[in-house]
């Protein structure tokens, strides 16, 4: 075995794999130093966090700590009991879209009769067979 067959040797040799010693990474530094940008959070995802975010609010005299989500509910449900049509409203528009398990069953139906119809319509107008005649 020669000299420059040993380990010093793959540290001086340049080519395939081998990269000059001055252009080498340094021991503990990374070759993308700033690393992939982190993902942007969408709207609602930004929402969720600000909604989650915890405060200290005065109530009764007393200090308390309650996330923001918890104070929206809060003024939501003070302003029904005041009779405040813009609260009143709100509540009617959020329990009406409710999410599909907690649609009764009947709105469920009576929405799915409305998108049938609908499809079928347009499937006359374009002169097609709607999807029963098939």
């Amino acid at each position: 075995m020669s000299d420059q067959e040993g380990d010093d040797a793959g540290a001086t040799r340049v080519g395939y794999r081998n990269p000059p010693i001055a252009t080498r990474f340094k021991k503990g530094q990374s070759g993308n130093p700033k690393g992939r940008p982190r993902k942007k959070p969408t709207l609602s995802e930004a929402l969720e966090v600000a909604l989650d975010a915890r405060v200290t609010v005065t109530q009764n005299g007393v200090r308390v700590t309650k996330s923001k989500r918890e104070l929206a509910a809060l003024t939501l449900a003070n302003g029904i009991a005041k009779g405040e049509q813009w609260a009143v409203k709100l509540y009617f528009d959020l329990t009406r879209r409710g999410s599909p398990d907690t649609a009764s069953p009947a709105e469920v139906s009576a929405d799915l009769d409305d998108h049938v119809a609908t499809i079928e319509a347009f499937m006359r107008r374009r002169g097609g067979s709607s999807p029963d005649e098939q």
